[in-house]
């Protein structure tokens, strides 16, 4: 039976590949091609595989990069090589290395293709590129040294006080989820977080930037919970209540029939429906139906009288 593949067995592997002929540059920022940064992981790695973070939102739907209140975002990645794991975040950003506000997909696609790069630079390759280094050192005391440093790290990861950013990650995803399905009450809120104050200290600790966009996330479905919360004191008051956006096309339409003097009837359908994670939730759909105009009788005759 072949030994267990070490992360220090990967790192003196990866580690000692010149990148240089494959760096771009922009805005006197470097960057490592993506197609040959995997490339040579399968070259070395062949049954290596990655997967990035997906999300959903309130709507059941699935994003794979995950936004902020300030309508930034974040993309997610896991690198395996033989069960070796480690996992890496970045921002959608402009060749300024600035956060983008809502950004394109193709702004996120470009994203996850960065972050897949640095990810697996955290295994060795291209490792010194984001150390500021122009070239890999051919000193074998320079190289020894790194893999010394690796073995150190490789020892505090066994131990149970190793950070390990990648639960983070996902312990983040699932207060996520948690807010947008099943954050029905203030209380469930607030006891949720008390139950996972070990979670939100080490999210803290190892994260920083997530944390924060996590704790506004809270407040602002805390200050919606109090909002419905306080409204319904009495029997009469709805049970759900909620919005309805008009397009600049219905809009219209209602104009152009309040100006005919016609009666305007707005059709409307509901279903009830449950998301993946069993939720019940309203869905409602409304639309402007047509009128039809009478239609003149044609006569048989040019002139009928």
């Amino acid at each position: 039976m072949a030994d267990k593949l070490t992360y220090k067995e990967v790192w003196e592997t990866l580690s000692k590949v010149d990148c240089s002929e494959h760096i771009e540059k922009k805005m006197n920022l470097s960057y490592l091609s993506w197609a040959w940064a995997f490339g040579t992981l399968m070259e070395h790695y062949a049954d290596a595989t990655f997967e990035f973070g997906a999300f959903t939102t309130a709507e059941d739907a699935m994003h794979d990069a995950m936004f902020y209140p300030d309508g930034s975002a974040s993309v997610f990645v896991t690198v395996d090589i033989q069960g070796l794991k480690r996992s890496m975040w970045l921002p959608v950003m402009d060749n300024r290395n600035n956060a983008i506000s809502n950004p394109s997909s193709r702004q996120i696609s470009d994203a996850k293709m960065r972050c897949l790069v640095k990810c697996i630079a955290l295994f060795g390759l291209g490792h010194y590129i984001y150390a500021g280094e122009d070239l890999p050192s051919s000193d074998k005391e320079t190289t020894v040294k790194k893999v010394e440093e690796v073995e150190e790290v490789e020892e505090v990861e066994d131990k149970e006080t190793k950070a390990d950013t990648s639960e983070s990650v996902l312990f983040n995803e699932a207060f996520i989820k948690f807010l947008e399905m099943n954050a029905d009450t203030v209380k469930n809120l607030e006891s949720y977080f008390v139950e996972n104050k070990s979670n939100m200290a080490k999210l803290k600790k190892e994260l920083p930037d997530l944390y924060t966009g996590l704790i506004k996330l809270c407040a602002e479905k805390k200050q919606q919970l109090i909002k419905a919360e306080n409204y319904k004191k009495q029997p009469k008051h709805p049970d759900h209540t909620g919005k309805i956006e008009l397009s600049k096309t219905m809009l219209k339409a209602l104009v152009e029939r309040a100006k005919k003097n016609q009666d305007i009837t707005i059709s409307m359908a509901m279903w009830d429906r449950q998301s993946k994670e069993g939720k019940n939730y309203k869905y409602v759909s409304i639309e402007l139906p047509e009128i039809k105009e009478p239609e003149v009788e044609a006569f048989e005759d040019e002139i009928p009288f």
